[in-house]
């Protein structure tokens, strides 16, 4: 009786979630190591009869908490639905991993297939009897972990076929992986070693044993279905002028086999065919484009599984609003209190949520820009951009000169010419605006240098070449990259010449291959400045040579976008060349003559009729001059950089006062409150119309990277705030601070804040739903984590003097467990729908990457975190404190660490992780040292919030 009453407890609940977490968190480590692998990592835990038992016992044991404690009685039908929900989706999983099928299907155009490869693989035997040939396999896993023994004997014609296992040899890059086996018939033998194969199950050496002929393959299975699928037609449509996919779609016909029925249907990405209970979707292509590979499943668990999802979301609505809930209970205590704690704990987790979300994108965009910038200076740049140029050397005088023509008489010009559109690397036409900022930020990381802003500057690379390549405009930060390049040590800026000796050697070229090929995370001071002025140094090459310049639009059809002038008269017609020779010739001279005669006549028109060319030659690709206007005001305005030094000023401000009115114990000024509020909505305003704009710019949702992640999650933490602590000047105070922080990382030039275009899988509302409510729930977690750490302060702070912060400290718990509980909600409501997406994209909605692994593993601590109220010994508002803030690592790890120090779909690591961050260890400093000071004034008890003993 004992063991049932401890087994029904809240206390095994949270000692199996634990245990589950951290077999979570083993198996993701385990696959980021090279010497192992996903299938290792699949071996070693997720598919481990250990793993299976957990499941188990958390599922029987959530059962016995829901009947031990008699939870349907306290009517608390929230808590019913909610505990119900988790058991359905467990045992919906557990019909998938044990009932479910996922394969592959490869077909090329104008063929057809009729079986299925499994992903599962097999020792595949066939045996050719007469004319038929007879079919069966033996399951087999080998990888570092896993290799399976086997010695199997089949019966045959009389007589038994017998095939024995006898080793392994693990592959490289250079070759697959080989099992070597004996098989034996009718006395004869043969060992053989046996490939791994692949997509292709049907290839594989035929031999003969006993008079009879055999062949074996290591590799998937072959499952045929009733039905044929024919390929008519693969279509994959590109973003113009780019390599990378728009879409991708196969146009089939379906044949029946038990009614000689058909139809046609097209397969692509978010668009499955679902017949005779399997599901086909668009997975990938053939590199030549004329072959199309589909996922397929059969998946007995998905309807329990949805139900389980859909119980889960309304069980946690009902949790947030329903009447009695614990949300509402602390809420309804929070009313009966000064309520100015609570919103600065509110503010402050949004800011910091928001700051944490997809530091990756930039990253990629960086990765190119250096493969570019290495291409050009280690090939053609090395000579061509110094003999260019040589020619010419203008004396600091005429730079002089040049310099202030610009920045005196180009402004109105520059104007004009930042509406020009051009396309850039990923196929995005946008304003010349847009492409010039951006490429003139990575170069000097200013918008503007020396009075000229970033499209005069943009132009006058372009236009004044030899110039501009002798101006010091590049910054660099070691002092050894400028004595390599023999510049003065303190002059902190170099010029493009600098870079090239007197017989256009580029002077870095012995030094570049290493620091490349150097680990990332034992990189010196100057590899790192090496790397990043050589990227620069690319960028400034195809700026120079007007590569950039992506104006004119390929009339031939051979590409669907746009050309920069040398491709474009070298590819166009005679009539089309000669037509852009003169309109650039024109152009130019027009420039020229407006900065030294301040006369722009010439230079507006010939721009205009460039204008009119693009409109005429590429009218399906212009954008409406609405966006573009809409683009410009944006970089004009920089709305995000701007209203980080909104959000921050006047959190601190209003903390200040709300710390002051507490450690006096008095209330803020009534109307101060209100000022506040007011500038804090005005703000909100003001970021809604920003993101609305951007989300009209780009014509997808606001949070496809790294930059519109963070922009929305403070948002979403500032709006959270104004919506739920209302009454908390101390809430709002917090949400304002981490809504600017959050928009100050953004801005701090790691994270990329370009619009860029969305890969295929990326286009479904399904993603939208869940990136918009998963992001959300971060902010409150990193609310929670601000909470905490004032929380702790204030504890500090406690002394018989200041016996009222006590009821700060308990006002600051109730906002910190509902914004946890909201946060909690978010996640797994988030986490779920992206399973659905997943599913309704690729056909399977868990598969164990290391991002929703942590995903899941965030939900499980938060759990804990919630749950340990009911353990008496933890029900105290320093353990909540503390417990909050070591939460948010795991919300850290899911984005940060998944992105780069582990592998999976959501990972952006490449070759040898990136060092830690030195501000990790300070912070995990800092924070240890105040749960340490904190714990010395520990003891508060945690008030009664109802006066009904709490189920769940």
């Amino acid at each position: 009786m004992k063991f049932v009453k401890m087994f029904c407890s809240i206390y095994t609940t949270i000692v199996l979630l634990a245990i589950y977490a951290i077999l979570c968190a083993a198996a993701t480590f385990i696959e980021a190591d090279a010497s192992y692998g996903i299938q290792a990592a699949q071996d070693m835990i997720y598919r481990t009869t250990l793993f299976n038992i957990v499941h188990i016992l958390l599922l029987l044991n959530l059962i016995a908490v829901f009947v031990y404690r008699k939870v349907w009685k306290s009517k608390k039908y929230y808590s019913i639905i909610l505990h119900v929900s988790f058991i359905v989706i467990l045992l919906g999983a557990a019909l998938t991993r044990f009932f479910g099928f996922e394969g592959v299907v490869h077909i090329r155009e104008h063929s057809s297939s009729n079986v299925i490869i499994t992903e599962e693989e097999y020792l595949n035997i066939r045996v050719a009897i007469e004319d038929n040939i007879y079919y069966t396999n033996i399951p087999v896993r080998y990888n570092s972990v896993t290799q399976t023994k086997f010695h199997e004997k089949i019966p045959l014609n009389n007589s038994e076929l017998e095939v024995k296992f006898n080793s392994y040899i693990q592959g490289n890059k250079n070759t697959p992986p080989v099992i070597n086996v004996t098989a034996s018939y009718n006395g004869d033998s043969k060992t053989m070693d046996l490939p791994q194969s692949y997509l292709d199950a049907n290839i594989g050496e035929t031999f003969e044993l006993g008079g009879m002929y055999f062949q074996l393959v290591w590799g998937p299975a072959e499952i045929p279905v009733p039905f044929e699928i024919y390929l008519e037609d693969f279509i994959l449509t590109r973003y113009p002028g780019s390599k990378s996919p728009s879409s991708y779609k196969s146009k089939i016909l379906v044949t029946d086999y038990d009614d000689d029925s058909s139809f046609g249907y097209e397969i692509f990405m978010n668009n499955v065919l679902d017949y005779k209970g399997y599901r086909f979707f668009q997975s990938s292509y053939d590199q030549d484009e004329m072959g199309t590979i589909f996922s397929v499943n059969k998946d007995p668990g998905k309807i329990p599984t949805y139900i389980g999802y859909f119980l889960l979301t309304v069980g946690f609505i009902l949790s947030f609003f329903g009447k009695g809930s614990r949300v509402w209970r602390l809420s309804h205590y929070l009313k009966k209190q000064k309520l100015y704690v609570y919103f600065i704990a509110f503010s402050s987790f949004l800011l910091l949520s928001a700051s944490n979300l997809y530091a990756e994108d930039i990253t990629l965009q960086n990765d190119n820009w250096i493969e570019v910038a290495y291409a050009s200076n280690m090939g053609q740049s090395d000579n061509a951009a110094a003999d260019e140029h040589a020619a010419h050397v203008p004396s600091q005088e005429d730079i002089d000169g040049l310099i202030k023509n610009i920045s005196e008489k180009m402004q109105a010009h520059s104007e004009k010419a930042g509406r020009l559109l051009v396309q850039d690397m990923q196929g995005r036409i946008k304003p010349l605006d847009t492409l010039a900022m951006d490429m003139v930020h990575k170069l000097i990381r200013k918008d503007n240098f020396k009075g000229m802003n970033h499209v005069e500057i943009f132009l006058g690379m372009m236009m004044y070449y030899d110039y501009f390549q002798h101006i010091k405009m590049f910054p660099t930060s070691s002092e050894e990259l400028r004595e390599k390049l023999g510049t003065p040590k303190n002059e902190k800026y170099v010029s493009f010449t600098d870079a090239y000796g007197e017989n256009g050697e580029y002077k870095l070229k012995e030094y570049i291959d290493a620091a490349y090929q150097s680990n990332p995370a034992h990189r010196t001071k100057f590899q790192k400045d090496l790397i990043k002025f050589d990227e620069k140094m690319g960028i400034a090459y195809y700026m120079y040579t007007a590569q950039m310049f992506l104006v004119f639009p390929d009339i031939t059809g051979n590409t669907t976008g746009f050309l920069s002038p040398g491709v474009a008269m070298a590819s166009l017609d005679k009539d089309t060349t000669l037509k852009i020779q003169g309109l650039l010739k024109q152009y130019f001279e027009g420039v020229d003559k407006g900065l030294k005669e301040n006369n722009w006549q010439d230079a507006d028109r010939y721009l205009g009729l460039i204008s009119e060319f693009q409109r005429t030659n590429g009218a399906h690709l212009i954008p409406a001059e609405s966006r573009i206007s809409a683009e410009i005001m944006m970089n004009k305005y920089n709305p995000f950089k701007n209203l980080t030094y909104i959000y921050v000023l006047l959190g601190i401000i209003m903390f200040v006062f709300v710390i002051t009115a507490i450690i006096k114990n008095k209330a803020v000024n009534s109307t101060k409150g209100i000022i506040f509020t007011g500038i804090t909505i005005l703000a909100v305003v003001l970021h809604t119309a920003a993101l609305i704009c951007r989300w009209y710019i780009a014509g997808h949702a606001p949070w496809s990277n790294a930059y519109e992640s963070m922009i929305y999650i403070a948002w979403a933490g500032a709006l959270a705030g104004l919506l739920f602590f209302q009454r908390s000047l101390l809430a709002i105070a917090a949400t304002n601070f981490v809504a600017g922080t959050t928009l100050f990382v953004a801005n701090l030039g790691f994270m990329d804040p370009q619009i860029g275009t969305l890969v295929p899988v990326l286009k479904s509302y399904w993603l939208n739903i869940h990136v918009s409510v998963i992001t959300a729930s971060y902010s409150f977690f990193g609310l929670c984590f601000v909470l905490g750490i004032i929380s702790m302060i204030l504890f500090v702070l406690r002394s018989p003097k200041r016996a009222h912060i006590d009821q700060s400290i308990v006002n600051v718990h109730c906002i910190n467990e509902i914004s946890m509980i909201l946060g909690l909600g978010l996640l797994t409501i988030g986490t779920f729908l992206g399973g659905v997406w997943a599913n309704e994209s690729w056909g399977r909605y868990w598969g164990w990457d290391p991002k929703e692994t942590w995903s899941l593993i965030t939900i499980v601590a938060y759990t804990i975190i919630l749950h340990a109220r009911f353990i008496k010994k933890l029900n105290n508002p320093y353990i909540f404190s503390v417990l909050s803030t070591l939460g948010f690592y795991t919300v850290m790890m899911t984005y940060f660490g998944v992105n780069y120090y582990l592998s999976g779909m959501h990972s952006y690591a490449s070759g040898e992780p990136v060092p830690i961050p030195t501000f990790l260890f300070v912070m995990a400093a800092l924070h240890i040292a105040l749960i340490a000071a904190s714990f010395m004034k520990r003891k508060l008890a945690m008030p009664s919030f109802s006066q009904n003993k709490d189920n769940a």
